[in-house]
C-alpha cells in the first residue's frame, strides 16, 4: 500500500497531484496548524501581467488553530465567491476547456459551508478526478492520533497499513528514517520536475494552481504529470 500525506491546500499546484498520482492512499493532514498567508486559503493564477492571488477570506484565529477549524469570513467579505469566479473568467476565459469546467468549480465554491475545509476538500477531490486520479482520500483528523512530527507521519502510515510512504521534497529534513525502517515501511521521495506547457500569456510561470492545467487540457490533463512530458523545469525549489 503506497501512502502519501499532504495538507489540504486551496486549489493546489501540479506538484500536489503528481505526488497523489504515486499513491494508493492520500491522507489530508487537516488537523495541522493553519498558516496565515500560505496556500491554505489562497493560490496563484496566471494573468496577462504575470500572476495574482485568488483568496478565500478567513476569520482571525489563534496561532495553534487547526486547518479544519478555520472559518470563512463571510460577514466582511460577502462577495468573495464572485471575486474568485471573475478572476477565473478574466484569466482563463479563452482557455480551450474553460466552459467545460468552470460550472463544476463554481458548484464547489457555491456549496461551501462555514469552514475552509468544506471548500478545500471537495475541490481537491474534484481536481483529482479531473486528472484521472482515484486514490482513497482520508483525513488525519479522523484517525485519533496525538503524536507529532515524524512520529505522526509514521502513525498515519501504520494506521493505513502502508508499505511505502511517498515523501515530499522536504521529507529528509524531518523524518526519522530509522523508525520507518524498523516498521518495515519503505520511503520514496517525490521527484517532481514541473512541466512547461503553453499558457495563455507569454513567458511561462510555474507553481500556479493546477486548475489552470484543467482549463487548458481538460480530459488530457494527466499528461502533465507524466514522466514523458517533453519540456520540464528541472528544479522548482532552490
Amino acid at each position: 500500500m503506497r501512502v502519501t500525506i499532504h495538507q489540504p491546500e486551496f486549489m493546489p499546484w501540479l506538484g500536489f497531484f503528481h505526488k497523489a498520482s504515486l499513491a494508493d492512499v492520500l491522507v489530508l493532514l487537516d488537523d495541522a496548524q493553519f498558516t496565515k498567508n500560505y496556500f491554505h486559503n489562497r493560490n496563484r493564477v496566471r494573468t496577462k501581467d504575470g500572476w495574482a492571488w485568488v483568496t478565500v477570506p478567513v476569520e482571525k484565529s489563534g496561532l495553534k488553530t487547526a486547518i479544519n477549524e478555520v472559518r470563512i469570513a463571510e460577514t466582511n467579505n460577502p462577495r468573495w465567491r464572485e471575486k474568485i469566479k471573475t478572476t477565473f473568467q478574466t484569466s482563463y476565459g479563452k482557455a480551450p476547456y474553460f466552459e467545460d469546467t468552470i460550472d463544476q468549480i463554481c458548484t464547489s465554491i457555491d456549496a461551501t459551508g462555514d469552514l475552509l475545509i468544506s471548500l478545500n476538500v471537495p475541490v481537491i477531490e474534484w481536481m483529482l478526478k479531473s486528472f484521472g486520479l482515484f486514490p482513497t482520500v482520508l483525513r488525519s483528523s479522523d484517525m485519533g492520533l496525538n503524536s507529532t512530527a515524524s512520529q505522526r507521519i509514521l502513525d498515519i502510515c501504520l494506521q493505513t497499513r502502508a508499505t511505502t510512504y511517498i515523501s515530499g521534497v522536504s521529507g529528509l529534513d524531518y523524518l526519522d528514517l530509522a523508525s520507518f525502517k524498523d516498521a518495515g515501511i519503505a520511503i520514496e521521495h517525490q521527484e517532481f520536475h514541473h512541466p512547461i506547457y503553453p499558457q495563455l500569456y507569454q513567458d511561462f510561470v510555474p507553481q500556479i494552481t493546477a486548475i489552470e492545467a484543467i482549463f487548458q487540457y481538460g480530459p488530457q490533463s494527466a499528461q502533465l504529470l507524466a514522466e514523458t512530458w517533453p519540456r520540464k523545469i528541472q528544479k522548482v525549489f532552490a
